[in-house]
C-alpha cells in the first residue's frame, strides 16, 4: 500500500500557511531602485553591492541619441535586466517572493526581461507623491494578502484532490 495512516494532522501546516509571510518589496524607478524586506510592513532595506540602485546610468546626453527611441528603450531594458539579476540574487539567498511597486510600463518591461518572472508575485502603481515606507509597506501588504489567499485556496484544493473521495460516514 505505502500508506502510513488514514489520518494526518493538518494543524501545523495550516498555522504555517496562515502565518504572516516575509517577502520583498521592490520599489522600481528609473530615478532610483530600492529593495525592502517586509512582513505586513517594511522591516528593513536591503543594502548590498546591488541595492539601493541609483538612478539609471543608462541615459544619454546626446541630442541625436535622445531622439532614438529604440536606443532609449534598449537602455531602459538593460537597467531593468540588471535590477532583475540583483533581485534574483537576493531571492536565491532568502527564498522570499517579491512584490513590485512601479509604473505599469516599468513593471511590464521588468517581467519581459526577467529570467524568472514567477518570483514577482504582483505589482501596484507607484505614487511619486508618496513613496514613504508606510505607504509602500501598505501597498506591498495588500498584494501579499491577495497572493496568500490564492495560495491557501490552491493548497486546500490540492490536499482535497490528493486525499481522494471522502470516507463514508461512520468511518
Amino acid at each position: 500500500h505505502g500508506q502510513v495512516s488514514d489520518h494526518f494532522n493538518l494543524k501545523p501546516l495550516i498555522i504555517r500557511v496562515n502565518r504572516t509571510s516575509e517577502y520583498l518589496i521592490l520599489l522600481l524607478s528609473k530615478g532610483g531602485t530600492h529593495l525592502y524586506q517586509a512582513t505586513n510592513q517594511i522591516v528593513s532595506e536591503i543594502t548590498n553591492e546591488d541595492f539601493p540602485k541609483p538612478e539609471t546610468p543608462f541615459v544619454t546626453t546626446s541630442n541625436v541619441e535622445a531622439s532614438n527611441a529604440k536606443l532609449l528603450d534598449d537602455l531602459a531594458k538593460e537597467y531593468l535586466n540588471r535590477v532583475d539579476k540583483a533581485v534574483q540574487k537576493v531571492v536565491s539567498e532568502t527564498n522570499l517572493a517579491c512584490v513590485v511597486i512601479a509604473t505599469e510600463k516599468n513593471y511590464s518591461e521588468l517581467i519581459q526581461v526577467a529570467d524568472n518572472d514567477k518570483l514577482y508575485i504582483g505589482f501596484d502603481n507607484i505614487n511619486y507623491n508618496d513613496t514613504s515606507h508606510q505607504t509602500i509597506g501598505l501597498q506591498g501588504w495588500d498584494i501579499m494578502k491577495d497572493y496568500q489567499k490564492k495560495s491557501r485556496l490552491q493548497a486546500v484544493t490540492e490536499m482535497e484532490a490528493a486525499a481522494g473521495p471522502a470516507a463514508p460516514a461512520g468511518w
